[in-house]
């Protein structure tokens, strides 16, 4: 017979995967303050390279001036301009991607933890929750690589007592 709640929380579980492969689940593989950083990190080598990239633009469309000013120019000024101009630049930047990717990971923690709860629920169907005792050749014989538990997405085992149907999977 089939059973229709765990066709249900196989189906919730695939769609998921499917839909946020990218995004979410690759997510989950961070600390908080790891994902801001290493995003902040990023946006930094890319705002530098957007930076110089229009920079450079502005030099190929104002060539001829800049040719003509070339012996009467001071360098030193023209530099200091030109670094207060990026460190303005990426400073805009970073905090506005240091909101974004808070931002992000605070929305994808919920949709994050149902997906690791789901998972444990299905795991218990097939008997490999976590009040299962093995023994080291029953262990052996599981499929580790079917098994795709999430940690580390900032949840405790105690996290799951919010959930009032978790106790109906369990049999």
């Amino acid at each position: 017979m089939i059973n229709e709640k765990k066709v249900g929380l196989m189906t919730k579980v695939a769609v998921f995967e499917k839909e946020e492969e990218h995004h979410d689940l690759a997510m989950c593989k961070y600390f908080p303050e790891d994902y801001v950083k290493f995003n902040c990190l990023r946006t930094l080598v890319s705002t530098t390279v957007c930076f110089f990239m229009i920079f450079g633009l502005y030099i190929m469309t104002n060539f001829e001036e800049i040719l003509n000013q070339l012996n009467d120019m001071d360098y030193m000024a023209m530099i200091k301009k030109i670094m207060t101009y990026y460190v303005l630049f990426a400073l805009i930047f970073e905090v506005i991607g240091f909101i974004v990717y808070n931002i992000r990971y605070i929305l994808a923690k919920p949709e994050l933890i149902e997906y690791n709860h789901n998972l444990k629920r299905l795991l218990a169907y097939y008997g490999l929750g976590k009040n299962k005792k093995f023994k080291d050749d029953e262990f052996d014989e599981i499929d580790k690589s079917q098994i795709k538990v999430r940690s580390g997405i900032g949840m405790d085992e105690d996290d799951f007592d919010d959930y009032e149907d978790y106790e109906d999977y369990d049999e």
